[in-house]
């Protein structure tokens, strides 16, 4: 069962950064963006953790570094 949740978790990862890599951001995905983060938000809380979720992470404290700065 963690195997399993671990390989989707790594798919919800892969698809949020192919999304993000080639998408307008527009109110629509931005909501879908939103949720897709919080489900795996909650997984991380659960304590699945991956190597995409850790890359997904490292990114998103990036991005809100740089958010922080302008």
């Amino acid at each position: 069962m963690m195997a399993r949740a671990t390989a989707q978790t790594s798919r919800d990862a892969s698809a949020l950064f192919d999304q993000l890599d080639g998408a307008r951001l527009d109110e629509g995905s931005a909501e879908r963006h939103a949720d897709v983060l919080e489900r795996l938000a909650k997984r991380i809380r659960a304590g699945v953790w991956t190597v995409e979720l850790a890359e997904l992470v490292a990114r998103a404290q990036e991005v809100e570094s740089q958010l922080a700065d302008e």
